[in-house]
């Protein structure tokens, strides 16, 4: 009945918390704090995506901040960190076997590492001659990526004009180094898992979940889904507008059971983060002030929080509803897993 959650921050300190939010007793607590080395740190980000290497309490923690994978052993002591000059905005992390899958969504790719942090090879949805470009501060537009990307048998028209993001989000793309830039990205991976040797990414741009093993679209979903997660012969899915998928993992492409976790708690806010243990469907919420850059309309924005809603697996009746707003620094749930 107890679960850690990974927090970030929309100021300028970078940092990043665990949260343990204990179900019976209603209680939470910070478990960790870290500030990442001044050169990893990124304003308005924090923890992101995490896993454990094995069981939970018997294993090392994975968490990703922007530009690195920290990794914390048992008593939560940094034990070790994997950084590339080619990670940006790094969103989940996924063990299986003895390979780690780190999604790095600014450069829309799964990097693929063994449990020593040795790099293995990439699954990358970017054409590898535009990589360098995008690294150097050459950014398409939306269009012109498409376009770059579907140019078929015809063989030509690979160049564009580097284009200057306009959106108040993007920062750093000419001044700072690739790897804390906030910059433009194109297919917006989230969230990898693996299932029967199936290595499936989530995507906000597309709205569904890409196999990688073979480049098919497996799932598509009404509004951007955000974390993937394999539980008991189901796939569960956040949409970030608060709804939560679960498909038969032997048909993916079936529409399944749809719970709206906002209609049962009451919890508006970007849905991102979820974990199932025997008993309880812990699913978070993180606080909107802007409009998003993706499809969101579950009401004003003002009513929206950081909270994270635990539901009975088998009532679906609200247990508990955890908030964890910090007004001054806006804080936000990126990852739900278990305790140790």
């Amino acid at each position: 009945m107890k679960a850690w959650v990974t927090l970030g921050y929309f100021d300028d300190r970078g940092d990043g918390a665990v949260i343990e939010l204990d179900a019976s007793s209603g209680l939470s607590r910070e478990v960790m704090h870290f500030d990442a080395p001044p050169a990893l740190r990124v304003p308005a980000k924090g923890f992101t995506g995490a896993c454990w290497t094995g069981l939970a309490g018997r294993s090392d923690l994975l968490v990703c901040g922007p530009a690195a994978v920290f990794r914390f052993d048992r008593d939560l002591r940094h034990a070790g960190t994997v950084a590339l000059p080619s990670f940006n905005d790094l969103h989940g992390v996924h063990c299986s076997g003895d390979r780690m899958y780190v999604v790095n969504t600014g450069l829309d790719c799964v990097d693929v590492f063994d449990m020593q942090g040795c790099f293995v090879g990439s699954h990358s949805f970017e054409a590898a001659w535009l990589m360098g470009p995008r690294q150097r501060g050459d950014t398409p537009t939306r269009d012109d990526w498409h376009r770059l990307h579907g140019i078929g048998w015809r063989g030509e028209g690979y160049a564009f004009d580097a284009a200057k993001p306009g959106e108040s989000y993007y920062r750093g793309v000419e001044t700072e180094p690739f790897h804390v830039r906030q910059q433009r990205d194109y297919v917006h991976p989230n969230h990898v898992c693996v299932l029967d040797g199936r290595v499936l990414v989530t995507s906000l741009v597309r709205r569904g979940v890409i196999d990688i093993s073979n480049w098919c679209q497996v799932v598509t979903v009404d509004s951007p889904p955000h974390d993937g997660l394999v539980r008991d012969g189901g796939f569960y899915m956040t949409r970030v507008d608060g709804y939560v998928e679960r498909r038969d993992t032997t048909a993916l492409g079936e529409a399944g059971m749809v719970t709206d976790v906002t209609a049962l708690s009451g919890v508006s806010g970007w849905c991102r983060g979820i974990h199932l243990d025997e008993e309880l469907l812990w699913v978070g919420f993180t606080a909107i002030r802007n409009k998003p850059g993706h499809p969101w309309d579950r009401g004003d924005f003002a009513s929206t929080s950081t909270s994270v809603v635990a539901l009975d697996r088998r009532s679906g009746a609200v247990v508990r509803i955890f908030d964890l707003e910090d007004a001054s620094r806006h804080s936000k749930v990126f990852a739900i897993l278990e305790a140790a």
